[in-house]
């Protein structure tokens, strides 16, 4: 810029300065900002504001570490602000007011310090001396905070506030309380499902728009669902439970929030006396709605207890059985993990499973807790004990991978969890893809010993593409530890045959629980079996199968070939696959 154009607008502003005390204010600011963006000003006096923030205490980056490596770093709440409002939220998840929740997350700032009534004061300025002393005498109630009184320098009397909690019982504490929520939460699900089996629901509506309000949904809005259960509604149609009067533009701003959160949806009917009429209509059914609310909130709660065990520091304490003897990790089976404290929220991708193979189910145990296990005709097998998890898709990190996460947080450090194999059961270990409708089965003897609170299972997206194209697929990959693990996908129509399919390489990988069965008698269980599966699937897709690490005979495979040749099939026998068309 040349002297004569600065000149010109140093006169256009102080010009405008002086017409309009606002510009001037807003030229100051720019001038001051102007300055601090100067190189040598930045060099020399390096403004806080200006700061880069570490890459190594990002959001993401610090979500995927442990709290092992997050304690070594010596990274506090201190050295990253951002923690400190995660918190805040959480904690309200808990259970704790707002107000509560903002002290007690300013607490952890001192970890096991102790402070006064007036350093907490400081950091919650915008909070009312009634509204303060009243979140403190809640801390106090809970038992989360604990006071005591002492002469400071000047010998005044002071008191003091700390931390009656250690971590883990600090976990322990807000678990039991999600525990229950979470149990009154299904309770008010079970209702809802309850009452929309009913073909007529005008006689329990104020009992599902009670227990949708629990859940966490708006009242008006709530009103708003039950009231498009029975079928689509123009605006002028809709009469809301609860508001009978209420005036048309707060009627179309809920349902403009619906729509918003996806789950009412438009579209314009033809009518007799006017061209269109709008009307609205769920997206899916109530019962549905309910059960999408409840897993955000169990996700939601997930990621909250993950984040707030990274976030605070966990102190290691070593335990003793004598004086000067360390005590040995645990190895507790699986399920006392998953039937205890937060691990006890109830399953619902066991209902899914449950619906695609309940014609051949003699009796099973309740869907909702993990393991689910069930009782089967024959050939399947004679006793499952499923553990299915929830499968997401990895945006993050990978376009092309899923996950599902098996997720401990009673797990403690150096103690580790194993699958309940006991009583002869087949141990199923799967995912569901909801969105999708497909079943994942990986193999749970390569995943017997878990060692961590957060133990992943991954499956290929390519493969979930080609079960959701031809129903079933598999395919065998090698893990970390050098195991070779085979994983079967299908779509639900197709799960009995998956799992009849998954069952059989299983024993003829590790054999039958009962280990008194030859290979001849396994296959010729395979030989029978496998002709069902050509029998039911022959004239739908065709299959692959794959063999790997199976010493099939000869005579085997020439029984084998006759069969399918017979029924107008053909087989082709490669080093470990045999395809069947």
């Amino acid at each position: 810029m040349s002297a004569e154009e600065a000149s010109m607008r140093e006169h256009i502003s102080q010009r405008f300065a002086e017409e309009n005390s606002i510009f001037n204010t807003l030229r100051v600011k720019l001038s001051t900002i102007m300055h601090h963006c100067d190189e040598q000003v930045i060099d020399s006096e390096k403004p806080e504001l200006l700061t880069e923030i570490s890459p190594e205490y990002s959001r993401t980056n610090t979500r995927d570490r442990t709290p092992d490596t997050i304690s070594s770093e010596e990274i506090t709440l201190f050295s990253n602000p951002r923690f400190l409002s995660d918190l805040k939220y959480y904690f309200s998840l808990f259970g704790l007011s707002n107000s509560e929740s903002a002290i007690y997350a300013s607490c952890i700032h001192y970890y096991n310090e102790d402070i006064t009534k007036s350093i907490l004061s400081q950091s919650m300025q915008y909070l009312s001396p009634k509204e303060f002393d009243e979140a403190l005498s809640g801390l106090k109630n809970r038992g989360l905070l604990e006071t005591y009184q002492k002469l400071n320098s000047k010998k005044r009397l002071v008191t003091y506030y700390h931390l009656s909690k250690s971590p883990e019982e600090m976990i322990r504490y807000f678990t039991s309380y999600v525990t229950d929520h979470l149990l009154k939460m299904h309770d008010c699900f079970e209702k809802i499902d309850e009452a929309c089996k009913e073909s007529d629901l005008s006689g329990r509506k104020s009992e599902v728009i009670q227990n949708l309000i629990f859940l966490g949904v708006d009242p008006k809005i709530s009103n708003l669902l039950v009231a498009l259960h029975q079928g689509p509604l123009s605006d002028e149609e809709i009469v809301l439970e609860d508001y009978p009067e209420l005036h048309s533009s707060s009627l179309l701003n809920t349902i403009r929030r619906a729509i918003t959160a996806g789950i009412v949806c438009s579209q314009d009917v033809k009518h007799n006396t006017n061209p269109f009429i709008r009307q609205y209509s769920l997206t899916l059914p109530l019962s549905e709605i309910a059960a999408n609310i409840l897993l955000r909130h169990e996700e939601e709660l997930d990621m909250a207890f993950s984040d707030v065990k990274k976030y605070i520091l966990f102190k290691e304490t070593k335990e003793y059985t004598e004086a000067g003897t360390p005590a040995t990790p645990e190895s507790r089976n699986i399920d006392y993990y998953l039937n205890s404290g937060y691990g006890k929220k109830r399953n619902t991708y066991n209902l899914p499973f449950l619906e695609a193979v309940k014609d051949v189910v003699t009796s099973h145990s309740d869907p909702g807790i993990i393991p689910f296990e069930m009782e089967l005709v024959s050939p399947y097998p004679a006793r499952i004990r499923a553990y299915l998890f929830k499968i997401r898709s990895m945006e993050r990190t990978d376009f092309t991978v899923y996950n599902a996460l098996i997720q401990i947080p009673a797990l403690s450090t150096g103690s580790t969890a194993e699958f309940n194999f006991e009583e002869g059961a087949f141990v199923l270990l799967g995912g569901y893809y909801p969105e999708k409708d497909l079943f994942v089965f990986w193999d749970a003897m390569c995943h017997s010993v878990i060692t961590s609170y957060q133990h992943v299972l991954s499956i290929k997206g390519r493969e979930l593409l080609k079960a959701e194209k031809q129903g079933i697929c598999s395919y065998d990959h090698t893990l970390l530890n050098g195991q070779e693990e085979h994983v079967t996908v299908a779509r639900s129509e197709h799960l009995k045959e998956a799992l009849r399919y998954h069952y059989l390489h299983h024993l003829n990988t590790h054999g039958s629980s009962s280990n008194d069965t030859a290979l001849e008698q396994r296959e010729n269980r395979i030989l029978k079996d496998l002709e069902q599966i050509i029998r039911d699937a022959s004239l739908k897709y065709s299959l692959d199968f794959t063999w790997q690490d199976v010493e099939l005979t000869s005579e085997f495979k020439a029984a084998y070939s006759a069969y399918v040749s017979k029924n107008k099939a053909s087989v082709e026998f490669y080093d470990s696959t045999a395809v069947i068309t």
